[in-house]
């Protein structure tokens, strides 16, 4: 076991500069974002779970996790994109980076036709928004506004973005 004091966002855990870019990114693009400050205790299962997340979401495109995830479900990719009723070439265009992942129903869909695990579904979603300049489809739907309003107006939310504004101006 390791203790540790981590920023956790959006489910990754990471180093703390990690996380300090990623505010600053969000901050800065006006992104709207999740973010829950903990101490806790981790295992060092849970830190591999954590760093392999990372570690994948950045070497790894959407279109080369989709087609793994088409492959692990024992679809063609024929069978794959008649099922999603999108055009063959849409689909080789987005599967070889050509154009950006399908909006937010469309990977909606996609989960549906291939039931990934939930570390895979999360890589999905991250990797959509990231391509895609937006925030996660998944949370997006989550998220609505009686949520949103109740993050903003609670406490620590309210405490930490103004410990860290301040901390830009000193």
């Amino acid at each position: 076991m390791v203790a540790c004091s981590a920023l956790v966002i959006l489910g990754c855990v990471g180093s703390v500069a990690r996380q300090k870019i990623f505010i600053e990114n969000a901050l800065t693009e006006g992104i709207l974002f999740i973010i829950i400050y903990c101490v806790s205790t981790l295992t060092d299962e849970l830190q591999k779970i954590g760093g392999a997340f990372l570690a994948v979401a950045d070497n790894k495109s959407f279109g080369q996790l989709l087609g793994e995830m088409i492959a692990d479900s024992n679809l063609s990719n024929r069978e794959f994109y008649e099922k999603l009723n999108i055009k063959k070439v849409y689909f080789y265009d987005i599967i070889n980076g050509r154009m950006k992942p399908p909006p937010a129903d469309k990977q909606i869909e996609i989960i549906k036709i291939l039931n990934p695990s939930t570390t895979v579904r999360n890589m999905f979603f991250e990797l959509a928004a990231k391509e895609r300049n937006e925030f996660p489809a998944d949370l997006k739907i989550f998220m609505d506004k009686e949520s949103r309003n109740n993050i903003r107006n609670s406490a620590d939310f309210n405490g930490f973005i103004e410990s860290y504004i301040e901390s830009f101006r000193k």
